[in-house]
């Protein structure tokens, strides 16, 4: 990229982090009533939409049983991206849990994504789906990506005001703290775990040289040990990814040192307890 170009994009970076970091602080830590009235309406669009799709139908009933119904949907957490609820289902006799995330309006910084716009959706998707592609070369990777996760484009009309967001449902896991994986590993399961961080590093290398995307490993409750059952895997709770084709010399840095220094932190976790 030319001088005159970085620094232009350097601009734009700035000005509007320092445009936006106001009120995303405050959409960050603030839940209003509002908010969960739109939430639970996406729930409901999220649900009718799996329902009415044939080829989702079996993910609908995997998710919200026979009768469709949810209870128990609270608020979760909130990123600078994304709001996050939680709700319960009855599937047969099970009660199962969910998480979903629902995209901001905006992101922190122009030129990195709008969750609310159909263009965001589309490319978040394509994302998606050359991860899966590439996950298919790794058999150690079967467990990096929730499962069923989907993530739907949704229109959310009211009083004749249209809101437009991008939805991501996926079931809600244990993550395992730090603190205590030495205490909940055995040796079998810690070696299954150094196989998938390592196969998870070549991954993330392909997909570096081959798509220029990182994954978005900024923040917390990205990439974690997660029980399942009696099993412990690594998983990609967020499959997020930088575009590095993208003009944002600042964003990409940072980006970057967080998949680094994510990476060494959890190579250092797990590689503690063998």
């Amino acid at each position: 990229m030319k001088t005159k170009n970085i620094v232009k994009a350097l601009y734009r970076e700035s000005t509007s982090f320092l445009y936006r970091i106001g009120g995303k602080i405050k959409d960050k830590f603030i839940w209003t009533h509002t908010e969960m009235e739109e939430a639970i309406g996406f729930l409901i669009y999220f649900r009718n939409y799996l329902k009415n799709n044939k080829a989702s139908n079996l993910v609908f009933k995997e998710i919200f049983g026979e009768s469709g119904e949810f209870f128990e949907v609270k608020h979760f957490k909130k990123g600078f991206n994304s709001k996050l609820i939680t709700f319960k289902t009855f599937v047969g006799e099970d009660i199962k849990k969910w998480v979903l995330k629902i995209g901001y309006k905006l992101s922190l910084v122009v030129d990195f994504g709008d969750p609310s716009t159909e263009d965001y959706y589309k490319e978040r998707k394509k994302h998606l789906d050359i991860l899966k592609k590439e996950l298919k070369k790794y058999k150690e990777l079967n467990n990096l990506l929730p499962k069923p996760e989907e993530i739907i484009w949704a229109k959310l009309q009211e009083e004749g005001i249209t809101t437009e967001r991008t939805l991501v449902l996926q079931p809600f896991l244990h993550v395992v703290k730090p603190s205590r994986v030495k205490k909940k590993l055995n040796d079998d399961q810690r070696k299954i775990l150094i196989k998938e961080f390592n196969a998870f590093k070549k991954l993330c290398n392909t997909l570096l040289k081959d798509y220029e995307l990182e994954p978005d490993l900024l923040g917390e409750g990205n990439l974690e040990i997660i029980r399942n059952n009696d099993e412990y895997h690594l998983m990609l709770l967020d499959s997020g990814f930088v575009n590095m084709q993208k003009a944002l010399p600042i964003t990409q840095t940072l980006m970057h040192f967080a998949l680094t220094q994510t990476l060494t932190n959890t190579e250092k976790l797990i590689k503690k307890v063998l």
